[in-house]
């Protein structure tokens, strides 16, 4: 085979999966084809996406797809054009699609919900969803559901926190999050005070760095 031949084959090829054929689609909301998380949990999130689409209108599906091939952005929008995710006319609709093996995710938002969910809040939720760790994999989805909601419909129960029976979120980032505030600030008040830390004397940089530390849980409940 001459290498000009080879040159063909190989473009055609990555022509020929950059272009593959999107996955069926499934007939629930939360789609987990590597068993990422229990049946239970994608049960009560498929419960959970459902009861908001019918109290918003917004289709949220969650898909979880053994490996990515070609192009994530191409990929990701073929699959949400093929699955018809949200309604033709009010185009409110997203799709979060997640290739754990690629190690790649992207939330596709349909026309009516992009002055809502904005590509760079898109970003920011991805980006927050893999400071997670890895296991428990369901905490990383719901995270992410709670703020596609709190973004397109902040009044909906999922923006608080609220899921189907057979899962609950419990956030522990919240109380942690703050500790190395606290301590900064309880080291940066010793220096100025020049590090005189009787009984007295530690009471009022407890109390002061726990106020200026507030404020670091958000959402989730």
């Amino acid at each position: 085979m001459s290498r000009t031949t080879l040159a063909i084959c190989l473009l055609a090829l990555t022509a020929a999966a950059a272009h593959a054929a999107p996955p069926p689609a499934p007939g629930h909301h939360f789609d987990d084809r590597v068993g990422l998380i229990s049946r239970d949990e994608a049960a009560a999130f498929t419960r959970t996406l459902e009861a908001f689409e019918k109290r918003t209108g917004i289709q949220f599906v969650v898909t979880i797809l053994p490996e990515l091939e070609g192009d994530l952005e191409d990929t990701v929008n073929r699959i949400y054009e093929s699955w018809r995710i949200g309604d033709r006319e009010t185009e409110r609709g997203v799709l979060l699609a997640v290739f754990p093996r690629d190690k790649r995710s992207r939330l596709e938002v349909g026309y009516g919900l992009e002055g809502e969910l904005t590509d760079l809040k898109s970003g920011r939720i991805l980006r927050e969803m893999q400071e997670l760790p890895a296991d428990p994999a369901a905490q990383r989805f719901a995270l992410v559901m709670i703020r596609v909601a709190e973004a397109v419909a902040p009044d909906d129960p999922l923006a608080a926190g609220e899921f189907a029976e057979g899962y609950t979120y419990s956030s522990r980032r919240g109380r942690t999050r703050g500790l190395p505030g606290i301590i900064f600030w309880i080291i940066l008040i010793l220096a100025l005070t020049g590090g005189r830390a009787g009984r007295n004397r530690w009471l009022g940089p407890l109390i002061i760095a726990s106020s200026l530390s507030g404020g670091g849980r958000r959402g989730g409940g």
